[in-house]
């Protein structure tokens, strides 16, 4: 199973609201999309399947995902953090300073 974390905005610039989306491949091919935010759904296999209501769309994303959204929102974090035990303090230094152009660029972006 693989688990990729996005946090954004949306809406108007203006009145910006954040969101969370998480996808979820699992072993089989299955890829599982919640949006979490102002907007809400849940998206198995490209079928939107749950819109609009939190409790419904977490309860439908563990369902299809096999853990909740939380717990899937910390898998990236913690594998960093296992990561970053193995690394020396160089490349611990190296790959922090990657980060921050990264997080400098997106800001950017926007």
């Amino acid at each position: 199973m693989r688990v990729h974390v996005k946090r954004g905005s949306e809406g108007p610039r203006h009145d910006p609201y954040s969101y969370t989306r998480i996808t979820v491949t699992r072993w089989s091919g299955n890829i599982i999309v919640g949006h979490f935010g102002l907007g809400c759904w849940v998206e198995v296999n490209g079928y939107k399947i749950a819109e609009n209501n939190d409790t419904e769309c977490g309860e439908i994303f563990t369902k299809f995902a096999g853990l909740t959204p939380s717990a899937a929102e910390s898998i990236p974090e913690t594998l960093r953090a296992r990561a970053f035990h193995y690394m020396s303090k160089k490349e611990r230094e190296v790959y922090m300073a990657m980060e921050e152009i990264d997080e400098k660029m997106l800001r950017n972006a926007y």
